[in-house]
């Protein structure tokens, strides 16, 4: 076996290091190029909203219109193509690791519980299975005898006025005196929110909401009646956080509004945009509203918010949250969180030695919109405050 003497240098180490740093390089700058893209892809179409919204001459209009369009489906390509990589990427890494062994059945038999068995029909589960039919028979016919009571499918509507009922998940066929008509409804509806406005019980509205759109569902009901209910709804579970229950009515929305039935639409889009970018998925989202919609000041403004978020641009966040319409606001304080904390790190390291105006401070952190205390936001971070200068020590 040949010695290496102290100068010789090994060749093949590296350069396949070099290698390896070469090809490491050459993704990062795919990478910041393709982010560089996309962040000017998105300036490029923010100018053109802006031009659209200033210009007054209807052919200019179509024609920035038009051109939004093209960005618009160069963004939604873009997307696509890095979406289906992401997803071959995370495909493969999961085949690789989940790699299990064969199991051994060769000492396992035919019976009920073997891999690939079929349970034996034997006399006894003949019996139970006959005793399973007719259960469900007796479920689906109770009530069937009498016409009046029970619910006429696709065409038919309730005949009970209570404007208050319990929500009960439907175990058999709904009964014509338990389900209430579109014009009931819509008096439920007045007195669900006129109740909200005085006493805020979130657990009686909840309840109600959840009523009256089961009402409407059973009996096929899809018009403004329903679209007012599902934002309805929406919007008081926005305000008790209630995102389970947010996510279902915006799903729902999402689903009439393709349908044609007007309401809020541009709203509500809004609220996903923010909801998404809470997600980390805003910018994919944008890429499929229509271009109607991106001119509405309530998409501008989500859009925006969106943008400070990526870019870590809390002084814009700040004077855009507050500037947040209607339930903007409830959807922006999942964002805080992070977005504090980026304005606590720029502003200790911008001002490192010298202290910070508390006043400041409370400005760019939001805090007196959200009510938030400052001093119990500052000691989370870990940083100390001068009480009798009112600054925040930054050394």
């Amino acid at each position: 076996m040949l010695k290496r003497t102290v100068g010789e240098k090994d060749e093949k180490g590296p350069s396949e290091k070099k290698k390896k740093q070469q090809v490491i390089g050459e993704s990062c700058v795919k990478s910041s190029q393709g982010q560089d893209n996309e962040d000017a892809m998105e300036e490029l179409m923010l100018k053109i909203m802006a031009k659209i919204s200033k210009s007054k001459n209807p052919a200019k209009k179509a024609v920035l219109e038009a051109k939004l369009s093209k960005v618009l489906e160069a963004f939604r390509i873009q997307a696509v193509a890095k979406a289906t990589s992401t997803a071959n990427v995370k495909k493969a890494k999961a085949q690789q690791v989940l790699q299990f062994k064969p199991r051994n059945t060769s000492g396992l038999g035919a019976g009920p519980l073997s891999v690939g068995g079929v349970i034996p029909i034997t006399v006894q589960e003949k019996e139970r299975r006959q005793q399973r039919q007719l259960r469900f028979k007796s479920t689906t016919s109770e009530g069937g005898d009498n016409d009046e009571d029970e619910l006429v499918r696709n065409s038919g509507q309730g005949t009970c006025e209570a404007l208050e009922k319990e929500y009960l998940r439907l175990t058999s066929l709904p009964r014509a005196n338990t389900v209430r008509p579109p014009h009931i409804l819509r008096l439920a509806l007045s007195l669900v929110k006129a109740k909200w406005q005085q006493h805020s019980d979130y657990t009686y509205a909840c309840e109600q909401l959840k009523s009256i759109r089961q009402d409407l569902t059973v009996q096929h009901v899809r018009d403004p009646l329903t679209v007012d209910a599902y934002e309805t709804h929406a919007r008081i579970a926005l305000e008790e956080s209630d995102v389970a229950e947010f996510r279902q009515c915006q799903g729902v929305l999402k689903q009439l509004y393709l349908e044609g039935i007007p309401g809020n639409q541009e709203e509500f889009e809004a609220y996903g945009l923010l909801f998404a970018q809470s997600t980390g998925k805003g910018r994919i989202l944008a890429y499929e509203l229509p271009v109607e919609s991106l001119q509405h000041q309530f998409v501008a403004h989500a859009l925006s918010v969106c943008r400070a978020c990526r870019l870590g641009d809390f002084h814009s966040f700040a004077k855009l949250y507050q500037t947040a319409p209607r339930m903007s606001p409830y959807l922006m304080d999942r964002l805080l969180p992070r977005m504090r904390a980026w304005a606590l790190k720029a502003m200790v390291t911008a001002y490192r030695p010298t202290s910070v105006p508390l006043s400041h401070v409370s400005v760019e952190l939001c805090l007196e919109q959200d009510g938030a205390d400052l001093f119990s936001v500052l000691q989370n971070a870990g940083l100390s405050v001068d009480l009798k200068l009112g600054v925040l020590e930054t050394r």
